[in-house]
């Protein structure tokens, strides 16, 4: 799963040749835990590769303060960079 997901990330980004804005829905996203560390990673790879900024929605109670988390840590260094 972690690497299709970042196969088509690349299949999509690459061609473009530059970054990207995204838009991730983890609505109904299960993320086992055997293969956390591994997606976490992947994560962070294509967001430093492919994208400007990334915007996380799901109305999960387990993955909001995640995604809110990560959110406002992209934000806060996004706004530290223009300032």
């Amino acid at each position: 799963m972690v690497e299709a997901i970042r196969s088509k990330v690349a299949e999509i980004c690459e061609p473009l040749g530059h970054k990207v804005y995204a838009i991730a829905n983890y609505e109904g996203f299960v993320l086992e835990r055997d293969v956390e560390d591994a997606y976490v990673a992947m994560v962070k790879d294509v967001v430093e590769r492919y994208y400007l900024g990334v915007m996380r929605f799901t109305t999960s109670s387990f993955m909001l303060p995640r995604v809110i988390t990560h959110t406002e840590n992209e934000v806060f260094h996004s706004l530290q960079k223009g300032m």
